[in-house]
């Protein structure tokens, strides 16, 4: 007979920002007390910390944003890991949006990774129709190399059609 031993892992998560010259604390680690044990030092995971850096500018019917989001790993611990708070990091972030009038809109946004190896597009048109109905169109291009994270999901490239009704 086999015994498999479940254990449960937190991770350390501490979260902050800078919006308007206000600094945001989170931490997002809940019942501290209770996980203090599995909060020692994970010798199975990366130590590192993340940030985004975004400037946003609106002209006219334009709204326009760009930015990075960057990582600095102080260890590297972990060869293979699955990480999707990571997938983005080390990218070139940007977002344009035109506003054609009062019920229809273009979006443009994507990632690309500073490397090159991966990259995420997506273009989308919006319409309301009166008050209650919206319909959109959206097409989202997804390229990478294979060893990338994004380029793992190089086969998830869809487009899409919805229709929403609010009440």
């Amino acid at each position: 007979m086999m015994i498999i031993k479940v254990q449960d892992r937190y991770v350390r998560n501490f979260n902050f920002g800078i919006n308007n010259d206000k600094l945001l604390i989170i931490n997002n680690s809940k019942n501290l007390e209770d996980h203090e044990e599995s909060f020692k030092q994970d010798l199975l995971a990366d130590d590192y910390l993340q940030y985004v850096v975004q400037l946003e500018h609106q002209a006219g019917e334009w709204r326009l944003v760009g930015g990075y989001a960057g990582e600095f790993i102080t260890a590297d611990r972990n060869a293979i890991e699955f990480a999707p708070d990571r997938a983005l990091a080390r990218s070139f972030l940007g977002r344009a949006e035109y506003a054609i009038d009062a019920n229809r809109r273009l979006a443009f946004e994507g990632a690309v990774k500073r490397n090159g190896e991966g990259m995420w597009l997506k273009f989308e048109y919006s319409h309301a129709f009166g008050q209650h109905l919206r319909a959109t169109a959206s097409f989202t291009l997804i390229r990478g190399v294979p060893t990338d994270f994004l380029g793992q999901y190089e086969r998830n490239s869809h487009g899409m059609l919805a229709l929403r009704y609010s009440f």
